[in-house]
This record gives structure tokens, sequence and C-alpha cells, in this order.
């Protein structure tokens, strides 16, 4: 059986997992918009 405490590590390895993908998919459409306009 896991500890309480490993629980919440566990949860916030995942939270800081989804944090750090939706800055990466911000920074993709970012550079995808930079492209876009660089290229107009």
């Amino acid at each position: 059986m896991l500890a309480p405490a490993s629980i919440i590590q566990i949860k916030q390895s995942l939270t800081t997992g989804q944090a750090a993908y939706e800055d990466l998919d911000l920074g993709s459409k970012i550079y995808q918009t930079y492209e876009i306009v660089y290229k107009l």
C-alpha cells in the first residue's frame, strides 16, 4: 500500500506533467502564429 505522501507526490508529478504539456502546446501555437506572421 502506498503512503499518503507518495500519492501526493504522484499527483503533483501528473499535474506538473500536464502543465508542462500545456506550456508546450501554447508554445507551439505561438510559434505557428509567429511563422504565419513572418511569412506575410
